[in-house]
């Protein structure tokens, strides 16, 4: 019983939630894209930028959200339908989870932000290949803008339905400071 049950675990793990996708989602569509250290804070991964490698947990948890049939993001009737998570050194993510013909998101949740880290500035520059998609928003998520995976796209084998959502985060001790001083106290 004990042997089944981890090998069960394991298998959960390998090959995802197991959580229903939208109708007719095939496990062969997938989104890619890069996470990266936004070392300078300017929102466009250059040269010299790699990927988060300071995390304590070797890894940085993102979830890939279905947006319900309210068509509103981040509400209650969206579902995670799937995880990554890029290993510490390693910038690429991969999601193997969705339909096309859906609208998606990818999030960070509060528990997965790695301390030290905000969101780098959103969509800076004209080459959305190196810019970053992921924004903190006003209700404090930290989510990608809404994207849709084309109809018959991401087959096995093939190239990935969606790329270029690239993710930046910040050191917040690289964040420009408000300039602060302190004045003699004045008696009269």
């Amino acid at each position: 019983m004990n042997r089944l049950f981890s090998l069960t675990c394991v298998l959960f793990l390998l090959l995802g939630s197991g959580l229903p996708s939208p109708a007719g989602a095939q496990s062969s569509d997938r989104v890619r894209g890069i996470l990266w250290t936004d070392t300078d804070c300017d929102g466009i991964r250059e040269t010299g930028e790699g990927p988060l490698d300071d995390n304590p947990l070797g890894y940085q948890r993102m979830s890939l959200f279905y947006i319900g049939n309210d068509s509103i993001p981040f509400t209650y009737d969206d579902s995670e339908i799937g995880q990554s998570s890029p290993l510490n050194g390693n910038p690429t993510y991969v999601f193997f989870n969705g339909g096309g013909g859906y609208s998606y998101y990818i999030a960070i949740r509060p528990a997965d932000r790695p301390a030290g880290y905000l969101p780098s500035a959103w969509q800076q520059g004209n080459d959305p290949a190196v810019d970053n998609d992921l924004r903190q928003w006003p209700d404090g998520a930290w989510a990608t803008g809404v994207f849709v995976i084309p109809q018959g796209t991401g087959f096995y084998g093939g190239p990935p339905a969606v790329t270029g959502i690239d993710l930046g985060l910040c050191p917040s001790a690289a964040l420009p400071r408000p300039y602060h001083t302190a004045l003699p106290l004045v008696q009269r």
